[in-house]
């Protein structure tokens, strides 16, 4: 699988989902619309006949909250989850607040990544470049060069964050 020909897009979030952030139990499900918002229903025969609200297609969940000990035994269950216990995956490659979540987890595993913008609408996140050692905690001035290779740049800021994060993750 070519990590860049992936789209932002559902398809994207849930790979970031499971391989970067490694949110647990991330499935697919049906996305159905009630008066409260947009709900997981996670049919267990692949079809939405069972919900009572309007169908609006497929979307990546992950168990946020496990309710299973208060469940019954014939309680629709994936993957042995009760249904209510998924939630949507955020949507990773479409808003940069969500996608700057992926930079903060890289960061606190100990990488130091720069999101950078060529002036032309192209976006990169690189940790290929060197700068000065700062000498201090504070703010000081310091000199940077990256190094970008044609095929790093893309149209997002959050397309980027992701392609990079998912393409370390398979160097690991």
């Amino acid at each position: 699988m070519n990590i860049d020909e992936i789209e932002a897009g559902p398809k994207l979030n849930a790979l970031i989902a499971r391989k970067v952030m490694r949110l647990p139990g991330v499935t697919w499900a049906h996305c159905v619309h009630d008066p409260d918002g947009c709900k997981p229903y996670v049919a267990h025969d692949g079809e939405a006949s069972a919900c009572s609200y309007r169908y609006a297609g497929k979307l990546p969940v992950y168990v946020a909250h496990c309710v299973c000990e208060f469940g019954n035994d014939d309680d629709i269950k994936v993957d042995g989850h009760l249904v209510h216990c998924y939630e949507p995956v955020d949507d990773y490659s479409g808003k940069m607040d969500i996608a700057w979540e992926i930079v903060e987890e890289m960061v606190n595993e100990g990488s130091c990544p720069a999101l950078l913008y060529d002036d032309n609408g192209h976006w990169t996140l690189s940790e290929e470049g060197m700068q000065n050692m700062p000498e201090s905690d504070g703010p000081q001035e310091i000199a940077t060069v990256f190094f970008i290779e044609a095929d790093m740049w893309y149209d997002t800021a959050p397309l980027a964050i992701c392609h990079t994060a998912l393409k370390q993750e398979t160097l690991k």
